[in-house]
Formats: C-alpha cells, structure tokens, sequence
C-alpha cells in the first residue's frame, strides 16, 4: 500500500474519487477498502479531511493498480467550499491531461438522514455540477450507515431520494448502490463497470468530429455554451481569465475586431456565461478560439459556480485533447492594492492552471492610459517580485496590453 501523488500516478493507474458531505463515512469507506485498519477515520466533531488523501492499493481480483482518492467535503469545518473546489478541479484537470483512468466517482450519502437540508442538497448540487452529464455512467451514489437504520425506514428514505433528488443522474447513468461495511461491498462499488464511459468517449469522439466539420466553414462566430463540444482539434484555444471590471470582454473585443460589441459599461457584471468567439489569427490565418469566462466575485453568480462553470469546461477541453494553446489572466494596472479579492481570483488562476501549464499562461496588465509617470511601471514591478513571482519562475510571462489590436 502506498501513498502516491499525481505526479506519481501513470496512465496504468485506476482513479477512484470518494467524495460527499462531511460526516458520510468516506474515510470509512477507504479504511475498509484499503484494510488500513481505522488509520483514517475521524471519531471527533471536526471534519477529518481536510485536503485529498491518496491511498494506492490493488484491485482484489484483477491486480490492477487503484488509487483512492478522498475528497473533502463541502460545509467542511477547516476549508471555505471555494477552496475545496479549487483543489478538486485542479485534481481533474491534472486527472485528464495527464491521461489517467478516471474509473469511478463515488459519492457517498448518510442514509440516516431523514431530511435532505440545505447543506446535503448544496454538497449533491456543487458534485453533480463538477462532474457534468458526460461523467455521470462514470459515477456511483453509494448510501452508507445501513446498521443505523431499521425496518423499511432506509429502504423508504431511498427510494424517496432517488425519485426526488437522485433521478435526473440516474437517468443520465449514474449508478446507486449501498456500502455495507465490509470489503466486498466497497470494492463491489469501486469495481462499477466502465463499458458505459468507453462506449460515452467513443461516441462523443464521433460527434465531436461531425461538429467540428460542421464548424469550420464558418469564418468568425460568436456563441455561448457550457460544453467545448462544437470546437474542433484544429482550433487553438485562448482562454481569457481575471476579475470581474479587469476589461475581459474589452480585450476580446479589440483582438477579434467587435467594436465594442460585447464590453460592458454598467456597474454590474458582463460576462455572466463562458461565451466563446472564432476568428482567424491575422498571420497565419488558422482558426483561433476566444473563451471570455466570468471573474470571481461576480455580481449575478456565486464563487462556487464560477468556479465549478470554469473547471468543467476545462477538464472537457482536456478529456477531448483541444488544442489550449494559451490561458491569459487580466489584471488592472491602476489597482493600488491586491484586496483580498484580487488575491483568491489571482490564487484560483494558479491553481486551475497548475505548474504544468504556466509555460502557456500569460498575465497582461491592463488600463495603462489611466496611470500617469512611473506611478504604473513601479506597481507593476512590486506585482511581478511579490505576487507574480512563483508563477514568472515556472514560466508564465507578463505583458502589457495597450488597448490595440497589435498589442492583444
């Protein structure tokens, strides 16, 4: 039994992720299927994880190599939801590029509860929205706590579950199953079978394919989606990030030659959707796809869905082998302070792009005309040796953007 990282996992390794409220049992559940012994679970009021713990072990039968990976849960006593959104997108996305086998979601819910409260229906809405439709024949609800229910009442308590809560992903493949207590019984869950996601993978790679035949004889685009399906391998993706007001959609504009259709000038937010425009690059004439996502703090959706909205759509462009060619972060020049705000979107950027990508990521100062003398130049100086310094050194260069078409 060991302890891998990611950077330790390989292609050859099956991917288990346990996820759920906290108090479901998910350390239980990789203690058994594990045979640690009770080295992991919690008996104290706090949540017991507080951050990915990976367990490597190998399937019973088969030999293979599996790797368990539990998940802290939201509402968690040591991590705001945001946080514990960001590591588990950056465990997907790194998950997807570095080709592994994602075999199985497991999701675990207490069937003790007898009332699906705000927290639970939360946890349930934030998991289905990171896996997506796509992942769900992928994905296992496994209710657990059976020896502290009698009678009907557990038997009663889930079928009201899965016809009230539960049935749109089971009608989009989710499978349900009950976790015993007992080795058998989780590796019976971990074992689910994966024909379902090969036969998904094999026919989203057929639609991809006719939609992307489809999309290139249009010259330049502009459309709104929440799934990358209509770009095709040949596009070179460039995703625009940064806080809201940092000139996104301005930015946009100016390289795609809008004038100054999508930029907005009202005090709420513009961009509210990830929204996507197709041009040619002015060169080399190959077709280019802008994605302009939403900022954190927006003023009409919430950190957790941002962040879901733009993981999701990431970790699809990774599963399809897209061609993300560069990830810009915007940042406004004439900001005297990096605000706590600034920080967790700058923080957030960092960690859905991880190390690896950092050579393809740029940051590019925006709003130059409204700073005066060196007042610019020297915050920009202070940014790159305070803030910027770690992702400069993993290869993510600066750039000023000067509001022209050249300079974008």
């Amino acid at each position: 039994m060991s302890r891998p990282s990611v950077g330790e996992c390989t292609p050859k390794n099956h991917i288990v992720f346990v996820m759920g409220p906290p108090g479901s049992g998910k350390s239980n559940f990789i203690d058994i299927a594990a045979r640690q012994d009770g080295r992991t679970v919690g008996h104290g009021l706090e949540s017991q994880t507080s951050d990915i713990q990976v367990v490597g072990v190998n399937h019973p039968t088969t030999g293979d190599s599996v790797v368990l990976m539990e998940i802290p849960g939201f509402d968690d006593s040591s991590k705001p939801d945001v946080e514990i959104l960001t590591v588990m997108a950056d465990w997907l996305i790194k998950t997807y590029k570095g080709k592994f086998d994602l075999a199985t979601i497991i999701y675990l819910h207490c069937i003790v509860d007898n009332r699906m409260s705000g927290s639970l229906q939360k946890n349930l809405q934030l998991f289905k929205s990171l896996c997506g439709k796509e992942a769900m024949p992928n994905v296992v609800i496994a209710t657990t706590m059976w020896r502290r229910v009698w009678g009907t009442e557990g038997e009663d308590r889930e079928a009201r579950l899965k016809s009230a809560y539960w049935a749109n992903i089971i009608a989009q493949g989710c499978k349900v199953e009950r976790f015993q207590d007992t080795y058998e019984s989780a590796w019976h869950i971990i074992g689910h079978e994966r024909k379902m996601v090969e036969e998904q993978a094999v026919k989203e790679s057929d639609e991809r394919e006719a939609e992307g035949n489809e999309i290139r004889q249009t010259k330049k685009s502009v459309f709104n989606f929440r799934n990358p399906r209509n770009i095709s391998t040949t596009d070179r993706i460039v995703v625009v990030m940064g806080p809201t007001g940092a000139g996104k959609s301005n930015f946009i504009d100016v390289a795609t030659g809008q004038d100054g259709h999508t930029v907005g000038h009202r005090l709420e937010s513009q961009t509210s959707d990830i929204r996507t425009i197709r041009v040619n690059h002015p060169t080399t004439r190959k077709p280019v796809i802008f994605v302009d996502t939403p900022g954190f703090d927006d003023s009409s959706k919430s950190d957790e869905e941002i962040l879901t909205m733009i993981s999701d759509w990431l970790v699809k462009t990774y599963k399809r082998k897209l061609n993300l060619a560069t990830i810009i972060y915007l940042h406004r020049i004439v900001d005297i302070r990096m605000s706590g705000s600034l920080q967790k979107n700058l923080e957030m950027f960092r960690c859905l792009c991880g190390q690896e990508a950092m050579p393809n990521a740029v940051i590019a100062t925006t709003m130059w005309r409204r700073v005066w003398g060196a007042e610019g130049e020297e915050r920009e100086a202070r940014l790159k040796s305070k803030y910027w310094a770690d992702m400069i050194a993993q290869g993510c260069r600066v750039e000023r953007f000067q509001d022209t078409y050249e300079s974008a």
